[in-house]
C-alpha cells in the first residue's frame, strides 16, 4: 500500500502508525506535497532517501558543508558499496560545470544542505536547477535539499527546482 502512494490500514504501529499519518499530513499541507513520509531521525530519513534513488551507476554528489554525520554516511557508502561519491565545498554548487559530473553515470543525486550546518553556508537551489537543465542533464539527476536550518516556514527546497525536501524535525520545527 505505502508503494503506491496509499496510507491503507493502520493496525501494526510499525508501518502505519495513527499519529505519524496525521503528522505527514500536517507536513502536506505546509509543504504543498503530495506525499510526506516522517521518520524517526533526519539521518534515517537521509540514508533511506539515498538508498531509494540509488541504483548501480549512480553518482553521488554532495555538500561537505555539512552535518557530520550525513558526510560520514556519504563516505561509507563509497567505501562499503562501492558509489561514486564526491564531496563539494558549498560554494562550488553555485559556479559548477555540470555538464562533465557525468563521467558515463546513468544517474546523479546532488545532495546540498541550504544553509549548511554549522557555518549557514548557502546555495542557490533555483541556479543550480536551471543548471542542470540549461547543460540537458536535469532529468538525469535528483536534487535532495536537506533545509533543516531554514525549517519549511523560511524555505521550500521544492519550489526552487529540487526533487526531495528534507526537514529535520528535532531542530527548529520542534522548537
Amino acid at each position: 500500500e505505502l508503494l503506491q502512494g496509499e496510507r491503507g490500514n493502520e493496525t501494526y504501529g510499525r508501518y502505519l502508525n495513527p499519529t505519524l499519518t496525521e503528522a505527514e499530513k500536517v507536513f502536506e499541507s505546509v509543504l504543498g506535497a503530495k506525499r510526506v513520509l516522517v521518520f524517526a531521525s533526519g539521518m534515517a530519513a537521509i540514508s533511506s532517501t539515498i538508498a531509494g534513488l540509488a541504483q548501480p551507476e549512480t553518482r553521488l554528489i554532495y555538500s561537505q558543508e555539512c552535518y557530520r554525520k550525513t558526510d560520514q554516511l556519504f563516505l561509507s557508502l563509497r567505501s562499503h558499496y562501492g558509489f561514486s561519491v564526491a564531496g563539494l565545498p558549498p560554494e562550488d554548487f553555485n559556479d559548477q560545470d555540470w555538464r562533465n559530473s557525468f563521467q558515463g553515470n546513468d544517474h546523479l543525486i546532488i545532495f546540498l544542505e541550504t544553509p549548511s550546518n554549522p557555518l549557514l553556508k548557502l546555495i542557490d537551489v533555483e541556479r543550480l536547477c536551471q543548471q542542470l537543465e540549461r547543460f540537458g542533464i536535469r532529468k538525469k539527476t535528483t536534487v535532495v535539499v536537506d533545509s533543516t536550518m531554514a525549517t519549511p516556514y523560511l524555505f521550500h527546497p521544492r519550489q526552487a527546482g529540487a526533487d526531495i525536501e528534507i526537514h529535520s524535525a528535532t531542530k527548529y520545527l520542534a522548537g
